[in-house]
C-alpha cells in the first residue's frame, strides 16, 4: 500500500483486525479507509467499487483475496442436503450442507467477478487488477475440493479477463501462493 490510499473490505466479525490493518497503514503515513460488508453479495460488490470512487477518487489496482474453505473428508458424502466434514475452525461438525459449498463459490470467485465487473469499466490504461489464486488448484487439495475447486476457477478467470483487457492496457494477474498464514490456517 506504499504511495497509495487504499480501501479495505472485511466481514464485520473482523472489525479488530480491520482496525489493526488501518492502524499499521496509517503508521507508515499512508491512509487506509476500511469497508465492512460481505462479498458473496453482488450489491455489496457494487458498493465496494462506488464508495472507493467516492472516497478514493478513482481505482487504479483491485487487488481481490477474500477467501474461505471447509474440509470435507469424501465426495461421495456431499449431495443437495448434509455431507460430513472433518472441521471448521476449533469446531467439529457433523453436517456440512450444500449451502456451504455454494457459499464459498461466491465468496471466492463470485465476489472477484462482481468486482472486476463494476470496477473494469472505471479502470484507467495501465491500471492493474490482482487475483489471490492458490497453489492448491495446481496439487488438488483432497480435503478442501470447494477451495481448490474456486481457486481453479479464478485461475482460469484471470487469465480471459487478462486476454479480454490486454486491448485496454489493464494489467490483469493471478497470483497462487503456497500456505500463509491467515485465520483459515488453526483449522488445518
Amino acid at each position: 500500500m506504499e504511495g497509495a490510499s487504499s480501501l479495505i473490505t472485511y466481514l464485520p466479525e473482523e472489525e479488530k483486525d480491520a482496525q489493526e490493518t488501518n492502524r499499521r497503514v496509517e503508521e507508515i503515513g499512508e491512509s487506509c479507509h476500511c469497508f465492512a460488508t460481505d462479498l458473496r453479495d453482488k450489491k455489496n460488490c457494487q458498493a465496494v467499487v462506488d464508495t472507493a470512487l467516492k472516497t478514493l477518487g478513482g481505482i487504479d489496482i483491485l487487488a481481490s483475496n477474500a477467501g474461505t474453505q471447509t474440509m470435507i473428508d469424501d465426495i461421495k458424502n456431499l449431495d443437495d442436503y448434509a455431507f460430513p466434514i472433518l472441521h471448521v475452525g476449533s469446531s467439529v461438525l457433523t453436517d456440512f450442507h450444500r449451502s456451504q459449498w455454494e457459499s464459498t463459490f461466491d465468496t471466492n470467485i463470485h465476489s472477484i467477478f462482481y468486482l472486476s465487473k463494476y470496477t473494469v469499466p472505471h479502470l484507467k490504461s495501465g491500471s492493474t487488477i490482482i487475483n489471490c489464486a492458490s497453489v492448491n488448484h495446481y496439487i488438488g487439495r483432497p480435503d478442501l475440493l470447494d477451495y481448490t475447486a474456486t481457486k481453479g476457477a479464478i485461475f482460469a478467470f484471470t487469465r480471459g479477463l487478462s486476454n479480454q483487457q490486454v486491448k485496454n492496457d489493464i494489467r490483469v494477474n493471478c497470483v497462487c501462493p503456497g500456505p500463509v498464514w491467515t485465520p483459515l490456517i488453526p483449522q488445518l
